[in-house]
């Protein structure tokens, strides 16, 4: 095997769920806390969105872009939460097991981000200018990244990410002072 081959071959590899894991889980987590803001429901939203990703690499279909595919999957499943909230079919009402978590809060864990004026200004935003604002701000996805994991035009990121941090800014220097 030549050093070209070795390059090509090294540079299109994807990263395994197990590095994907592990590098990506708190980031995350506190990516879909920072939408949601209810701890509990954020740490079992996470949990989801990587059993529904490692779905992808069981069936031997690694994605193309696995860190866009995994913020969508968590801005989904938080926009969906924040539209029904904790409703289950009834099928899984009347047969389904209880799930239980697999992580126990305490009060000082809980009551973290309810006084930080950040979170209170993201809480001002609607969804999708609060998700664009933390996909590219706080979790360093490019614009084509952000535009995959919100669902928008890479065009209209520019856009919207520029609306929602004037949005952001309006509102917390208004709760600052």
């Amino acid at each position: 095997m030549n050093e070209i081959s070795l390059v090509l071959n090294v540079s299109s590899a994807q990263p395994d769920f197990d590095t994907l894991f592990l590098g990506y889980f708190n980031q995350v987590f506190s990516y879909v806390h920072r939408l949601v803001g209810e701890i509990e429901v954020s740490h079992r939203l996470t949990e989801e969105a990587f059993d529904e990703m490692a779905r992808y690499y069981r069936k031997g279909h690694p994605p193309n872009q696995p860190r866009a595919l995994l913020y969508l999957l968590a801005t989904a499943r938080a926009r969906d939460y924040l539209r029904k909230g904790d409703k289950q079919p009834l099928w899984q009402r009347l047969f389904g097991r209880p799930t239980e978590p697999a992580v126990e809060f305490t009060l000082d864990d809980v009551s973290g981000l309810e006084n930080d004026t950040s979170q209170r200004a993201l809480g001002t935003l609607e969804f999708g200018a609060r998700a664009i604002l933390l996909l590219h701000d706080y979790c360093g996805l490019s614009y084509d990244e952000v535009a995959r994991a919100s669902g928008t035009g890479r065009t209209s990121v520019a856009r919207d990410l520029d609306r929602a941090r004037h949005e952001f800014k309006q509102a917390y220097d208004y709760i600052r002072f």
